[in-house]
């Protein structure tokens, strides 16, 4: 497998770029039905609050606000993977501190889980370096 595709983009950074658009239209439809109060959804809230013994909120309520929560990250997991598939340069530097500051997590959750910690801290370590290879700053034009 080549470093650069056809276009001259990096593999990677167009897989992570279609992935976060992906994911960014499926948090997005969650959140829609979430701010929809998905009947679904609400049963289920409603049975966590009641084991949960809280009160002042109803699932719909709680649906409501993690619905709209939901269609926020989606629109930002959606220009994202557009930032990465374009190369524009502020996302390089937004993932360049997102994953770092993700991989000193990892390396914190290692005290709590390691298996976990360790896996994500070597994950995030790899995304990282990567975003440092000549061919994925030539790509962000850093």
């Amino acid at each position: 497998m080549s470093n650069d595709s056809e276009y001259g983009r990096p593999v990677l950074i167009s897989v992570i770029g279609i992935l976060n658009i992906l994911l960014g239209v499926f948090v997005l439809v969650l959140g829609a039905l979430g701010v929809m109060n998905f009947s679904e959804f609400v049963q289920i809230l409603d049975e966590a609050l009641v084991q949960a013994e809280v009160s002042g909120i109803t699932g719909a309520e709680l649906c409501t606000i993690l619905g709209a929560g939901g269609l926020v990250l989606g629109m930002i997991y959606l220009i994202v993977g557009v930032g990465f598939w374009f190369g524009w340069a502020f996302f390089w530097y937004m993932s360049l501190i997102f994953w770092v500051l993700s991989l000193i997590g990892c390396i914190i959750m290692i005290t709590v889980s390691p298996l976990a910690g360790i896996i994500g801290a070597v994950i995030f370590a790899v995304l990282v370096y990567y975003l440092f290879r000549p061919a994925v700053k030539a790509h962000f034009k850093i």
